[in-house]
Formats: C-alpha cells, structure tokens, sequence
C-alpha cells in the first residue's frame, strides 16, 4: 500500500521510484494478485496517461506482468481506461514505453473475451505500425499481439483490412529468431480467412515462409508450414506454392522436423496434392516414401494427414503402382483397424483409389485387406463406410474377389448399408452389390439374403 499511495501523492521522482519498485515486485506470481487486490490498477493506469516518460514505462511493465495472471487479465482490461491509455502509449511513449505496452496487450489478448476489447480500442494500427518502426522487442511484443487478436475469425479481416500482411511478411526476413516465430504465428492464424490466403500470396508472402520451412527455428518452421498448409486450400495458391519451390522443403521437413512441423507439413502436402500437376510433382519430388512411413510412425494427427495426401496423390494411374510398390498397403490397411475415425476413412478412400488396378486389386486381398474394409462397413464411421464401400466395389471388379468377399462376410454389411447407411454409402454398395452379383455363386447367396438389385 505504501508503494501504491506513491504513484498517486507522491513527487515526479516519487512516483518513478515507486512504479519501479512494483514493476520489479510484479515478476512474483504471488504479487501479481496482491498488486491488483490491494488497489494497484487504478493509479498504476492514471500514470500511463500523466505520469514522466520514466514513470509510464515502469507502469507499462507493472502492467504486462500483472497480465501474465489468468484472473488479472479480466481486471485490467475491464478497468475504466486501461485498454485505451496502453494503446495510446503504443504510438506516444518512448520506444522501451512502446515495447513494454506492447507485451502488456500480448498478455492481455492471450484471454478470449479481451480480444473484441482491444480491437475495439484501436490496436491493430499502432501494433502494425511497432512491426516497422519499434525496436527489436517492439517488433516480437506486437507480432505476438496481433498472433493472439488473428485467433479470432473477424480480427484476421480487420488485421489484414489495417495492413497488417505486408509488415508481418517483412519482418520474416528482417526480424529477429523472436519476431521471426511471431509473425509466421500470427500469418498462420490470418491464414485461415479465405481472402487472406490470397492476400498473403500476393503480399510476396510464399518466398519468406518456404525460406523458413529449411532455415527457421523449430518453431519458425512449425508456423510456416502451418501457414502454407491453410494457403494451399486456394487452388491458384497450389501452382504458386510449387512454382516458388515449396515441395522439396515441405518433404523434407517431413523426416527432419519436429511432430508439430511434420503434421503441418503432411497436411500441406495434403492440400497440395489436391491438383493433378502436383500429384505428379511430388511423387516425382520423392514425397511418396515419407508419407508412407508417417503412416506407422507419424503422431495420429501425421498419421491423418499423409493418408489424406496418398489418398489424393493415388488418384494419379503411376502412383497407383508406386504407393503399392513402395510398401504403402500394409500400413494402409493397419490404419483401418487402427487409426482415428478420419485416418480410418482416408485410408480406406486409398484404398479405393488404388483399386482401381487390375494388379492392386489382387495386392490389397493378398495383403489381408478384406476384413477389416468389411469390418468399416458396420462401424458408426459415416464417411468410412462410404469408402469402405466404394473400395469393395473397386476390388469387386476382379471375379476371384468376387467369391473372396463373399467367403469373408462381405456380403451382409453390404446388403445392411443399404437401409443403413449415408446417401453416398448405399450408391457405393448398391453398386458393389451388383458388381458382386456377375458371379452366379455370389449372386444365389445375395438372393438368399433377401437383395434384389435396384431398378
């Protein structure tokens, strides 16, 4: 109390000296609640606004520790005067006032509800305008910022809308390993709104983030791929991404980079490959081998990615062999009984893919793939059905497979889909039903099982 009487009634000096004392006391996580109990909001937020340069900076300090406190969040931004006074600050205090105001609204926008409060107030100018003109820690401090004001869908509009994307983009060469981390961050959050992935790639954003994915610090090319990944959803996106060199850097972060920056990059690849000049290119680029190995050794969320981007990449005829010759069906069909509800359905839609050829179908059999495709088509996986379905249908086509589906359960969870199952489920098995029904054997066992082919 005496320290926090200070700031209000004491002398210029006196109050420096007291705002200094509490700003060092504020790195003890018990006095970041005693500091905000006992009074200390209030006149630690009027010496933002009247206080000496001096004074306003120690303020600032006090203030972005004091935020570091769940509970405390709330308080400040809910206090008359604080969100905008630190704003203020953000343009009108002295370059280490600026850096320190900007770590305080970090810390302050980490909470949920304080995000719409702060835009509201006006941040994103002067944040973005720290991005080119603050001191180094200014830069990191508002990169961070605006990384947690980009987490909300309507902030990624109103950041980029500001002009945000291009002092983020620079500040991926030019910054330091910090602020370097924390605009990749904050690009990979902006990334999800679906005119930013277009803005950002014209912003001459693509070079910088494929630079990082070979060069950046771990988390540098965590946040790059993520970035690339959400970017690659946009078709024209697709061809730039490869056109500026991307694949070769994404596969290798595959077998280089940290679990997060390896599901990142799979899923990129994922997004990638969903164009039929990339499906070549990356097989070509030898991105087929990793993304089978992911498939045993990846995290579940890898595991998810590199079936969703084999089973993009086997809809071209060449991969089709390559992926089989490479050894991707025992793993493929492992994830069926294995994998999450997603993994499962991507790799059963795999699996339909390479079935469509005539020495993968026989392959996928020999391989042990029946049972547990069969086993999918009773399980309460909606879109794994489907799949299941479409690759029995495939499979179906060879007539050896036909009394082989047939002698491992086929034919009843196929005949239960159609009342069952989606829109989709009961097209695919109606049309294995009939695939299946070309052999007159199969055909008297579906007829004993009550199924009459549709007109």
């Amino acid at each position: 109390p005496p320290l926090i009487a200070l700031l209000s009634g004491g002398t210029s000096a006196g109050k420096e000296e007291a705002a200094a004392a509490l700003a060092a006391l504020s790195f003890d996580d018990d006095n970041e609640v005693t500091i905000v109990k006992v009074g200390g909001l209030v006149p630690l937020i009027a010496l933002l606004e009247s206080g000496t340069p001096t004074a306003k900076r120690e303020a600032a300090v006090t203030i972005k520790h004091l935020a570091i406190n769940n509970e405390n969040k709330v308080a400040i931004a809910q206090q008359a005067g604080a969100l905008d006074t630190l704003i203020a600050l953000l343009s009108s205090g002295t370059p280490d006032a600026k850096e320190e105001a900007a770590g305080a609204l970090r810390n302050l926008s980490v909470k949920d509800q304080n995000r719409a409060a702060i835009m509201a107030a006006g941040a994103p100018a002067p944040l973005i305008e720290l991005l080119g003109s603050g001191t180094p820690g200014a830069k990191e401090k508002a990169a961070a910022a605006l990384k947690k004001l980009a987490i909300n869908a309507q902030n990624q509009i109103a950041i980029a809308k500001a002009g945000g994307l291009p002092p983020l983009i620079a500040l991926l060469s030019g910054g330091t390993p910090v602020a370097i981390e924390e605009a990749a961050g904050a690009l990979a959050n902006l990334s999800f709104d679906d005119d930013n992935e277009i803005a950002i790639a014209q912003a001459s954003g693509l070079a910088p983030l494929i630079a990082l994915l070979g060069t950046g610090t771990r988390v540098a090319k965590e946040m790059a791929a993520a970035t690339i990944k959400h970017l690659a959803i946009n078709d024209e996106n697709k061809v730039g991404i490869t056109a500026a060199g991307g694949l070769q850097p994404l596969i290798s972060l595959l077998a280089t980079g940290s679990p997060l920056a390896i599901e990142e990059a799979a899923g990129a690849l994922a997004n990638l490959s969903i164009n039929d000049d990339n499906e070549e290119a990356i097989a070509k680029a030898g991105g087929l081998p990793p993304l089978i190995a992911l498939l045993s050794n990846g995290t579940q969320a890898a595991r998810e990615e590199a079936a969703a981007a084999l089973r993009n990449l086997s809809i071209n005829q060449e991969n089709k062999v390559s992926i089989v010759e490479l050894g991707g069906l025992p793993p493929l069909i492992a994830l069926l009984d294995s994998g999450t509800p997603h993994a499962r359905e991507e790799a059963a839609g795999t699996l339909a893919n390479l079935a469509v050829n005539d020495d993968n179908e026989v392959a996928i059999v020999k391989a042990g793939g029946l049972p547990p495709l069969i086993a999918l088509l009773g399980s309460n996986i909606r879109q794994a059905n489907d799949e299941a379905a479409a690759a029995l249908k495939n499979l179906a086509l060879l007539d050896d497979n036909k009394a082989a589906i047939a002698q491992a359960g086929g034919l009843a969870p196929l005949v239960a889909l159609l009342d069952s199952g989606s829109a989709d489920a009961k097209i695919e098995a109606e049309a294995a039903l009939k695939t299946l029904s070309r052999s007159a054997d199969v055909k008297q066992q579906l007829h004993q099982l009550g199924w009459v082919p549709a007109p």
